[in-house]
């Protein structure tokens, strides 16, 4: 410690969180203004939020991941500028921050640049610019599950986006806010035509196949989501936007899943798969190969199973995010059923340590707790049976015929 607070005091690393972080010294120097006069200052800030300009395409345009490549070798040093903007903020500055931001919520998401954009955004009067970064704020926070701040910022993006009467980012709006964890069906299900009529008024197709995958993710076990997502799929076909295409496909893949159908189940998340990695979009990338071994699983494939799962542990720790603890239960499955009782008992441990860290209010928190507790004392027992209660937090995830081979005798 004694070395790292000389590191410190020479301007060689930060600590954040208690944690130090090792800095180039360009990075370090340009983090104190008293270092260059303020016209130089001034014209780094704007030569990179034109840089940022210049590479600020979204998911779905063909030099998408061309772009994120290069933000990808620069962002440290981008964030270190951005961050020595001061109010009055132009707009050419301001969409920087935004460009960087979401960046940041695909690839490495952490909050920093988009809460310093906001305070800057203040000054000016912009409500659309305003709430894009409100919004960005909150993808931000839903990705790190941080629920309550996500569901703050996308409703005060809401109030600035209904007080400019943009229809289409209303309903992006209302749609992030149906899939907040914790709403009740109705209250979901209300906020989800609500964004399918601001879409409709819109006349924005990809909105209105986006409320069908929507209304589908809201009952995965229902008999008619999988009639419902193939019409959420058609209307999307027509758009050719990947992006939601893939969307519909994951969608479609747990469907199927908890149908029994895990053939059509691995099929559609392979497809999905294939898009999102087309696309560069690593957190979905990660969200499907794990959902992909949990099909495997079911289809008794567990060493597949595991590699998938596996997969998804490395993206995310690239994106430096921590395990799902389903994914980490996900491999326990997977080590016991063949036979590895201790690796299948430290991945249980790991997902039990998990699932405790997070928010313990949330229902999909508790039930992890439950099956991983559960699944830890099976290790030991094999002919243990569930309670009621740790029957209905294995439902909460696994579908009632993957429940059976769970519980099978090995």
């Amino acid at each position: 410690m004694g070395a790292l607070e000389v590191l410190q005091s020479t301007s060689l690393v930060e600590v954040r969180d208690s944690t130090f972080f090792a800095l180039p010294v360009i990075q370090r120097y340009i983090l104190h203004p008293s270092r260059f006069l303020e016209q130089v200052r001034s014209s780094m800030l704007e030569t990179a939020c034109a840089f940022l300009k210049e590479h600020s395409s979204e998911v779905g345009d063909p030099l998408y991941k061309a772009h994120s490549a290069v933000l990808s070798m620069e962002d440290g040093n981008l964030e270190a500028v951005l961050l020595t903007a001061e109010v009055p903020a132009s707009h050419v500055i301001l969409d920087g921050f935004l460009t960087l931001a979401r960046y940041h919520w695909m690839h490495r998401p952490h909050v920093d640049v988009v809460k310093h954009g906001l305070t800057l955004a203040h000054s000016v009067d912009d409500n659309i610019l305003q709430g894009n970064l409100l919004y960005c704020y909150g993808d931000i926070s839903y990705r790190l599950h941080q629920f309550d701040n996500a569901s703050k910022q996308f409703k005060e993006a809401l109030v600035k986006f209904l007080s400019s009467s943009d229809r289409k980012r209303i309903g992006d709006c209302r749609l992030s806010i149906s899939y907040l964890p914790g709403r009740q069906f109705d209250a979901r299900k209300k906020m989800i035509d609500e964004a399918r009529d601001d879409y409709e008024a819109a006349n924005d197709k990809v909105g209105v196949g986006r409320c069908l995958v929507a209304l589908g993710d809201l009952r995965p076990r229902h008999p008619t989501t999988i009639a419902l997502l193939k019409q959420a799929e058609r209307v999307l076909a027509e758009t050719k936007d990947n992006r939601r295409h893939a969307e519909c496909s994951l969608s479609l893949m747990c469907a199927y899943y908890f149908s029994g159908d895990y053939d059509s189940s691995y099929t559609s998340g392979m497809s999905a798969l294939e898009q999102y990695e087309g696309l560069g979009y690593l957190s979905q990338c990660a969200l499907t190969a794990h959902d992909l071994g949990r099909t495997l699983s079911a289809r008794g494939d567990h060493e597949n199973s595991l590699r998938y799962f596996l997969r998804c542990l490395e993206i995310r720790k690239s994106m430096g995010l921590s395990p799902l603890g389903a994914t980490l239960e996900g491999m326990g499955l997977g080590w016991i059923k063949l036979g590895k009782n201790m690796d299948a008992r430290r991945a249980f441990e790991e997902s039990f340590q998990q699932y405790s860290s997070e928010d313990s209010t949330r229902t999909v928190t508790r039930n992890g707790i439950i099956r991983s507790q559960f699944l830890l004392k099976r290790t030991e027992d094999t002919d243990l049976n569930p309670t009621k209660e740790e029957r209905s937090a294995l439902r909460g995830r696994y579908s009632d015929d993957h429940i059976d081979k769970i519980l099978a005798p090995l």
